[in-house]
């Protein structure tokens, strides 16, 4: 099952890079984000594809990663959305969550799964924004697996303060539980001691409403 996943992989990067023969280093290209939607969705597949594999050959066991402006040929818009910057910013924002989500993150998750990796992984996508521009607060999480059975899946959790004084949603952003909270229980799903985390942590308003 390995070998067969390595040579899918190979036959996938081969079709997407030509060898050839040259007599001197290759050129640096100009921009390392491919141009079309298309072209982006199928580098990060191929990327999942050496993921998993590399986790099925237990190579790694840790992955990271981004995708940049996905829906736009510039690799920066996904910051200029942030701010506001472009005309329909949230649209913007919106569709590259969906596309995100959709063409990279489930094929991912649907990679694993095929080999039976899934259950004992955990696939985490932060978001960095709100449903306001340049809000880093009321942000949302997805997680894939259970971590070796650790994580109850198939959940839908709302840490939002819903009795909040001033945040209500409509004119201000309601606050929450902090995201470290979420992070801390992803170490701790992965076996990483409270020791090597908690002394980390930093103090936050205690007056917010």
């Amino acid at each position: 099952q390995h070998v067969e996943l390595l040579h899918s992989t190979q036959t996938s990067l081969m079709s997407m890079v030509k060898p050839s023969t040259c007599s001197g280093p290759p050129t640096q290209p100009a921009s390392m984000n491919p141009v079309g939607q298309t072209a982006r969705t199928e580098m990060l597949q191929v990327m999942n594809s050496i993921i998993v594999s590399a986790i099925s050959c237990g190579l790694c066991h840790t992955f990271s990663g981004h995708t940049m402006a996905l829906v736009n040929d510039n690799p920066d818009f996904w910051h200029r959305w942030s701010h506001g910057n472009e005309a329909d910013p949230l649209v913007n924002e919106h569709a590259q969550a969906r596309a995100v989500l959709k063409d990279v993150v489930l094929d991912l998750v649907k990679k694993l799964d095929q080999n039976s990796l899934l259950d004992d992984s955990l696939v985490v996508v932060p978001q960095e924004h709100s449903k306001r521009k340049h809000e880093a607060w009321n942000t949302n999480m997805v997680i894939f697996g259970s971590g070796g059975g650790v994580l109850k899946t198939g959940q839908y959790i709302d840490y939002r303060m819903m009795n909040g004084t001033v945040q209500d949603d409509i004119e201000r952003t309601r606050f929450g539980y902090p995201v470290s909270q979420a992070l801390a229980n992803i170490l701790t799903a992965a076996g990483v001691p409270p020791s090597e985390f908690v002394p980390l942590n930093r103090k936050t308003e205690a007056n917010i409403t």
